[in-house]
């Protein structure tokens, strides 16, 4: 298992990069959405929380005794970790199996760092409460991408917490571009559906411009971090083969040899 315990003080240094951005503005909360046990959201006399989560859980699927909950983006980060806290609590207390489940949609930016961090800091601090651990926290993504510096601070964080990760791209749903550096962060990648990369943007917008120091640092620490969480630094030049308005699918050929099927190291 690549995920490894650590200190307090690194954990906080991790989660406050996670929540850096901003700790006001509620941007990216509607991306976000969390699966709740069907017992959480009873109806509790001295507890309004249980009324906020029904506002936002969709029709449980048949045989399912999980709601999704949509957070929105009027929902502050202290709103999203309480309601995710409440809702994984529950999972790991219950009987069966102590899993989880998470959906990220949308462009990557700036502004869904806070909201993702209250997310993950919720999680964690469920495992403590009850001093469970979950068997497994699904992440389900269905992006197009957006700021590369956004996935990457995302996918480290997660790659070094203390949780058991499958990152999924689900059938019908795409992971593009900066998209995929968060799919690479799990510890098992589930893809049904289509993985696509192109020559990636980094900061503002900007594509892979500049002076040559610049550029190459940049392109060194991407083949770092894919490294780093087990997949072939190789990538990185494929990304460059295929031109920023293009996108190559890749192929499960393709996804096998540069490490995102099955199981990372």
């Amino acid at each position: 298992m690549k995920h490894k315990a650590i200190g307090i003080g690194a954990k906080s240094l991790i989660l406050a990069a996670l929540l850096a951005a901003t700790t006001t503005s509620h941007a990216g909360a509607d991306q976000l959405a969390v699966t709740c046990p069907e017992t959480a959201l009873k109806p509790a006399a001295d507890d309004p929380l249980p009324a906020f989560l029904r506002e936002r859980a969709a029709p449980a699927e048949s045989g399912s005794d999980r709601r999704r909950i949509a957070f929105r983006a009027t929902d502050p980060p202290e709103a999203l970790h309480r309601a995710t806290l409440h809702c994984s609590r529950r999972a790991l207390s219950d009987k069966g199996k102590s899993v989880i489940a998470a959906h990220l949609s949308g462009k990557f930016t700036e502004g869904l760092l806070s909201p993702m961090g209250a997310v993950v800091t919720a999680l964690l601090d469920a495992q403590k409460a009850t001093g469970r651990k979950f068997e497994d926290v699904t992440l389900s993504l269905h992006s197009r991408g957006g700021d590369m510096n956004v996935a990457e601070a995302l996918g480290s964080g997660l790659f070094r917490m203390d949780l058991r990760l499958t990152t999924v791209v689900r059938e019908d749903d795409l992971c593009i571009s900066a998209c995929v550096l968060l799919l690479a962060a799990g510890d098992e990648r589930n893809i049904e559906g289509k993985v696509g990369i192109h020559r990636m943007y980094f900061r503002r917008g900007s594509p892979l411009t500049g002076n040559e120091a610049v550029y190459d640092e940049a392109l060194q620490n991407l083949r770092q971090y894919f490294d780093k969480v087990g997949i072939d630094p190789a990538i990185v030049d494929a990304m460059l083969d295929v031109e920023s308005d293009d996108v190559h699918y890749l192929t499960k050929d393709e996804l096998a040899r540069y490490g995102f099927a099955g199981r990372g190291d």
